[in-house]
C-alpha cells in the first residue's frame, strides 16, 4: 500500500544516513522539519457535502460496502503524488477531500453512476492507484453540490488475450504487478514499466508514452524488457547527449578563438563521427555494445545543437534573433521531430513487406488469403499462430534496415556544415561589423 503523503511502500522506507542529511543540508540550504509529520487521524477533513439522498442513492447502485464517507478512505483518494499534492498533506488546517468513495463492480454500474450523479449535479472524479502528477484526481467542486471519487480497484481482471495478435482485455483497476502476473500465467508480459508501475493502474498507462523506434528495436532485436530499455534510453539519450551538448559549445568556442570556421566543422566532424557509430550499434549482436555505441552516438551527433544555436543567434540583426530561434525550432519539430518519425516508420514497413514477400515467395495462403506482411502478421486477419516466429524475425530485420536508411541523413547534415565552414568567417565578421554599427549610430543619437 503507497503511503498517504509520500510516494512508495512504507515497508520498503529506508532512512537516509546522516552523511547524506548532512550533504543535502549543506548542498540545498535546508533544515531539518521543524515538526513531526501529521498522521492521517490527524488531518482535518472538509466535511462531507453530500447528502443523506444521494448517499443512498449511490449505495443502491454499487451496495452500501462500496460507498463510503469515512475521513480515512476520502483522505487516501484527496489528491495525487506531485509536490503540490504533497505539500497539501503537510497542512495542519482543514483540507479538501471527495464527499464519497465509491467503488463500482463492473462497467453496467459504472454506467449507473455517471447517470445518478449528471441528474443530481455530483461531480466524479476517477482513481485508480493514485499515481497522478498532474492534477487529476483533485477533488474540484466547481458549480457541482458535491464530488465523489470513483476508485476502479474492483475491475481488476484479465477479460481477454488474443495469443496471436498479443492483444489482451485488462480490468482499469489492474495494477501493473497484477496485470504482470495475470499476463505471465498465460506466458505473455505486459512489456511497459513506468515509474509508478507498482502502483499505477492500466487505465492509467495510455498516459505515457515511449520514442518511436530504439525501445522497439532492443525489443525486438534482443528481447530486453523495457525496463532495461528505459535505463539504455536514459543513459545514451539523456548523459550522453547532455554531456555532448556541452562538450560541442565548450569546444567549438575553444576552437573559434583561432579560426571561425570551427563552429561549422565542430557539428559537421561530430555527425561524421556519430553516422558510424550508430551503423555499428545497430548491427551489434550483444546488446551492451549496442548501447555504448548509441551512447557514443548520441554525444557526437548532439555535440552541434550548441554552436548551431550559437551561429544562428550571431548571424542575424539581434531585432531578428526571437524570430530566426522559433524558426530554427520550427524545423527542428516540424521536419526532424514530426517528418523523421514518420518517414522512419514507412521504410520499416516497405522493408517488412518485402522482406515478407520474399521469405514467402512460393507460398500459397490457406483460405485465398494474401501473401503480404500486414495480412499474416500479428494484428492482420490471416495472422496465425505458425507464422508469428517468421513474422518476428522479417520485422527485426525491417527494423534494423529502416533505422540504417534513416542514419544516412547524418551525411547529409555533415556535407552541409562542411559547406557552411566555408562562409561562415565572413557571415559572423559580417554580423558584428553590422551590430556595432548599429550601436554606434545609437550612440551618436543619444
Amino acid at each position: 500500500m503507497m503511503k498517504w503523503n509520500a510516494w512508495g511502500d512504507p515497508a520498503e522506507a529506508k532512512p537516509l544516513s546522516e552523511g547524506i542529511r548532512s550533504l543535502i543540508k549543506q548542498a540545498l540550504g535546508v533544515e531539518e522539519p521543524p515538526a513531526e509529520e501529521l498522521e492521517p487521524e490527524q488531518v482535518r477533513l472538509r466535511p462531507s457535502a453530500l447528502s443523506p439522498g444521494d448517499r443512498e442513492g449511490l449505495a443502491a447502485i454499487v451496495g452500501a460496502e462500496y460507498c463510503g464517507v469515512d475521513d480515512r478512505a476520502r483522505l487516501l483518494r484527496a489528491g495525487g503524488k506531485s509536490t503540490l499534492d504533497l505539500l497539501r498533506r503537510k497542512d495542519s488546517g482543514v483540507q479538501d477531500a471527495p464527499d464519497a468513495i465509491l467503488l463500482p463492480g463492473g462497467e453496467e454500474e459504472i454506467a449507473a453512476v455517471l447517470r445518478f450523479c449528471a441528474d443530481h449535479s455530483i461531480a466524479i472524479v476517477p482513481f485508480g492507484g493514485g499515481t497522478s502528477v498532474v492534477g487529476g484526481l483533485d477533488p474540484i467542486r466547481g458549480d457541482f453540490k458535491a464530488v465523489v471519487s470513483l476508485d476502479l480497484r474492483r475491475l481488476g481482471a484479465l477479460h481477454a488475450l488474443d495469443e496471436i495478435s498479443g492483444e489482451a482485455e485488462l480490468g482499469a483497476g489492474l495494477t501493473g504487478p497484477e496485470a504482470e502476473r495475470l499476463l505471465g500465467e498465460r506466458g505473455f508480459s505486459l512489456g511497459h514499466f513506468p515509474q509508478s508501475f507498482q502502483f499505477a493502474t492500466i487505465g492509467g498507462f495510455a498516459a505515457y508514452g515511449f520514442y518511436a523506434f530504439v525501445p522497439p528495436y532492443f525489443s525486438r532485436t534482443f528481447g530486453l524488457d523495457y525496463a532495461t530499455i528505459g535505463l539504455i534510453a536514459g543513459l545514451a539519450g539523456g548523459v550522453a547527449v547532455g554531456l555532448g551538448i556541452v562538450a560541442g559549445g565548450f569546444l567549438a568556442d575553444a576552437l573559434a578563438k583561432r579560426d571561425m570556421r570551427w563552429y561549422a566543422l565542430v557539428p559537421a566532424i561530430g555527425c561524421l563521427i556519430a553516422l558510424p557509430s550508430y551503423l555499428l550499434a545497430v548491427l551489434q549482436t550483444d546488446w551492451r555494445a549496442a548501447a555504448a555505441l548509441l551512447a557514443m552516438a548520441g554525444f557526437f551527433q548532439y555535440a552541434s545543437l550548441g554552436p548551431t544555436f550559437g551561429v544562428v543567434q550571431n548571424v542575424v540583426a539581434h531585432r531578428r534573433r526571437a524570430t530566426a530561434t522559433a524558426v530554427l525550432y520550427i524545423c527542428l519539430n516540424v521536419f526532424a521531430l514530426g517528418g523523421g518519425p514518420l518517414f522512419t516508420g514507412w521504410v520499416i514497413d516497405r522493408f517488412a513487406e518485402a522482406g515478407f514477400h520474399a521469405e514467402n515467395a512460393g507460398w500459397i495462403p490457406p483460405s485465398g488469403g494474401r501473401s503480404s506482411f500486414l495480412f499474416n502478421c500479428p494484428g492482420g486477419e490471416g495472422a496465425t499462430a505458425a507464422n508469428r516466429s517468421s513474422c518476428r524475425a522479417t520485422l527485426t530485420r525491417a527494423t534494423r534496415r529502416g533505422i540504417e536508411v534513416t542514419l544516412l541523413f547524418f551525411a547529409w547534415a555533415s556535407i552541409h556544415y562542411l559547406l557552411a565552414s566555408l562562409g561562415i568567417a565572413k557571415a559572423l565578421k559580417a554580423a558584428a561589423w553590422r551590430a556595432d554599427l548599429a550601436s554606434s549610430v545609437q550612440s551618436e543619437s543619444i
